[in-house]
C-alpha cells in the first residue's frame, strides 16, 4: 500500500507515462523512439519537462512496476478527480 510521498512520486510518474504515452501515439513510435526523438529535439524535450522518466530505462522500469499496483493509481485517479 503506497503512503505519502511514494504516493506522491508514483502520481509524477504515472503523469509523465501518460502524457509520454500521448506523444508516442501522435509520433506512432515506440519508446526507444521517443527517447532518441526528444534526445534530438531539444525544444520538445523543454516543452514535455520530463523530470522522472528521463530515459529509456526509467520508462521502461516504470511500466514494469506499474502493473503491479494498478489498484494504487485507481486510488491516485480517483482523489484526483475528486470521486468516491
Amino acid at each position: 500500500n503506497l503512503t505519502g510521498e511514494r504516493l506522491e512520486l508514483t502520481e509524477k510518474n504515472f503523469s509523465e507515462y501518460i502524457l509520454i504515452k500521448t506523444i508516442r501515439v501522435l509520433y506512432k513510435c515506440s519508446a526507444v523512439v521517443f527517447y532518441i526523438l526528444i534526445e534530438n529535439h531539444k525544444k520538445l524535450k523543454h516543452i514535455l519537462g520530463l523530470e522522472y522518466l528521463t530515459t529509456h530505462n526509467a520508462y521502461r522500469d516504470y511500466d514494469r512496476e506499474r502493473k503491479s499496483f494498478k489498484r494504487d493509481i485507481e486510488k491516485i485517479i480517483k482523489r484526483n478527480v475528486k470521486k468516491k
